[in-house]
């Protein structure tokens, strides 16, 4: 007797096996069938969709899909779903899907259907959940247009520009740290433009920017916003920008055939793409960017927001981390010494590094090889990026001494290694010793005393050392004034004889009626 499964599995392929006459309808007309169909009210089976394998155009809103076990339309190059409640964990078959648009609540397995879509080029997701659980990964290795969106409501009588500026501080930093490991994804972008609110969190940053090197290795041009200007950028900010190319210039403007449309906060668009319509009509939107992790082959960036709504993070990471024999993907364990002659860097298993790094990275893998265990790129110049980044951040926090150590710094380097983790390297044991300095210099007052105790020590030892060359000075005026005192004595007695001598420190009768 054949089981449930078998048998939707064997009806799904005696509908796939007919002559498809269905799908070869025009689009328009496929779409007014489905949209008059009640979808939350009829109970269809799978086969509603499976059955039209030559559908290419598919456009479904409000559609209920609660009950499909899986979604398989084998020429399918354009979806859009919308206003469904929440996708479920299907199955999705779509080998040929070129263009995807998503504008439902998605399912925990979202990554997992995303990493199917194997020729996906455009997508574009609205986010309809502001504060997600999960971060959002995306690997789709033709991606070429990506569009994200956070779709929230905003009461009209409510405003909140300005909101993310009264935030604490150690929070908006956590949030700031953010956006260099976004732009570390658009690396090989010509033309970039920022707007103000971009510019000023790079410069609130530009003590941790001034220890990672520059992620633009093409860049020709950096657009900044009219309002800011190119005098009040910092050298750490400015060397980050433009430091990863020989060819990078500040500009007040973009020629207009390189810019992008004013769409989208950011856009990835590929060289060799034209410009893509939008799969549905614009709605108020911002587009997160907080992480983007893929080295894309863009042309522009475009920074600029175009609507203010809540942002929520979000990970877009094309490269999905995998743990391989090698800890860093295609390279060997040896070193080797950089073919550039170049003084200033080094190889570290083939990949050219700052040259102070070299001996630090060895170390690391001496001591805890865990550290590389899941860290694997085929993207080299990210992978230095990102080994040089580690470097930095390990580097600064070793010498950090422990009378300076506060709250500030715990936060910091707290967000700074949860960071590095989000780019594939185990750093449990580094946070382990983090979380021990937190309990040692916070859990009780011991440490705080002690440190006052030292201050104390060192106060008396300055008093000490200030004694004593006064000590000195009074010895050296001393000897001095016995060595005069010596020559006068050679003096008078040469002019007065030896009894000039006595008298001249004695009493005037001395020796006149001493005894015989």
């Amino acid at each position: 007797m054949e089981s449930p499964a078998k048998k939707k599995g064997k009806m799904i392929q005696e509908f796939q096996d007919e002559v498809d006459n269905i799908s070869r309808l025009p689009n328009e007309l496929i779409h007014k069938i489905l949209s008059s169909t009640d979808a939350k009210e009829a109970d269809l089976p799978d086969s509603c969709l499976t059955c039209l394998p030559a559908l290419t155009t598919l456009c479904l809103e409000d559609w209920d899909f609660s009950k499909y076990f899986s979604f398989s339309l084998p020429k399918l190059t354009t979806l859009c779903l919308s206003g469904a409640d929440r996708l479920p964990e299907t199955v999705w078959n779509f080998p040929c899907l070129l263009s995807l648009d998503l504008d439902v609540d998605l399912p925990e397995n979202v990554n997992h259907i995303l990493s199917t879509l194997v020729n996906l080029q455009n997508l574009k997701i609205t986010l309809r959940e502001v504060f997600r659980k999960h971060d959002l990964f995306i690997s789709c290795p033709q991606l070429l247009n990506l569009n994200l969106m956070i779709s929230s409501s905003v009461p009209p009588t409510y405003s909140i520009v300005g909101w993310f500026k009264h935030m604490k501080r150690e929070d908006r930093e956590r949030y700031y740290l953010r956006l260099p490991n976004m732009l570390l994804g658009v690396g090989s972008a010509k033309n970039i433009s920022f707007d103000l609110d971009s510019i000023e969190v790079l410069s609130a940053i530009s003590d941790f920017l001034a220890s990672v090197p520059s992620p633009f290795c093409k860049v020709e041009y950096v657009k900044l916003p009219q309002e800011y200007k190119e005098s009040s950028i910092s050298g750490a900010v400015r060397s980050y920008l433009l430091g990863g190319s020989p060819k990078a210039t500040i500009v007040a403007s973009l020629l207009q055939n390189n810019m992008i449309p004013q769409t989208a906060a950011v856009t990835a668009t590929a060289e060799n793409a034209g410009i893509q319509e939008p799969l549905a009509a614009p709605t108020k939107e911002l587009v997160d960017r907080q992480y983007i992790n893929k080295a894309l082959s863009v042309h522009t960036v475009d920074m600029r927001v175009q609507e203010q709504h809540v942002v929520k993070n979000l990970l877009v990471d094309a490269d999905r981390f995998k743990k391989v024999d090698s800890p860093v993907e295609g390279t060997s364990n040896d070193l080797v010494s950089s073919t550039k002659g170049n003084k200033e860097f080094g190889l570290w298993q083939g990949h050219e590094v700052n040259s102070e790094f070299v001996c630090l990275l060895d170390l690391i893998m001496h001591k805890y090889p865990e550290t590389f265990e899941h860290f694997s790129m085929k993207n080299k110049k990210l992978c230095t990026l990102r080994l040089n980044t580690l470097c930095s951040s390990l580097n600064a926090f070793t010498k950090i001494p422990m009378t300076e150590v506060d709250s500030e710094i715990i936060v910091e380097y707290r967000d700074r290694f949860t960071f590095l983790q989000g780019m594939g390297f185990n750093l449990s044991w580094v946070v382990t010793r983090l979380n021990y300095i937190q309990h040692l210099r916070f859990s009780k007052p011991l440490i705080t005393e002690l440190h006052a105790i030292d201050c104390h020590i060192d106060d008396a030892k300055t008093k000490v050392q200030d004694l004593q060359a006064q000590v000195d000075d009074a010895k050296n005026i001393l000897q001095n004034l016995q060595t005069l005192r010596s020559e006068k004595m050679s003096e008078i007695q040469k002019d007065f004889g030896t009894m000039g001598t006595s008298l001249a420190v004695g009493f005037i009768g001395d020796d006149l009626l001493s005894s015989l």
